[in-house]
């Protein structure tokens, strides 16, 4: 689920591109079957041009911090469901930059 009052702000015809980049930050334009996932780790990149980690190697596939709950396979691909929004700012932030050690004097 989105934090209160931020799907109502989505909606905002002036915020159309960030519910765009939202949404296809959902979607992945590539053939990723089931087979593919089990097993393996790493990342993907979503529509949005943002990526996301897929994590085959547990006993649930994860999608970031998200739980695959569903899986369809459909005519022009695979749709999985999963149990929360993701996040394109916290998978697309950097990780902080380790301060460099203090000179010896």
């Amino acid at each position: 689920a989105l934090p209160a009052g931020e799907l109502a702000n989505l909606l905002k015809i002036e915020n159309a591109a960030q519910l765009q980049a939202l949404l296809t930050h959902h979607l992945i334009n590539a053939g990723v079957p089931t087979s593919k996932i089990q097993g393996s780790k790493g990342p993907i990149t979503t529509v949005a041009g943002t990526p996301v980690q897929i994590d085959g190697t547990g006993p649930t596939i994860m999608v970031d911090d998200a739980s695959v709950v569903g899986h369809a396979v459909v005519s022009n691909g695979d749709i999985y469901a999963i149990d929360k929004v993701l996040s394109a700012g916290a998978a697309a932030a950097p990780a902080a930059p380790t301060p460099a050690p203090a000179p010896a004097h």
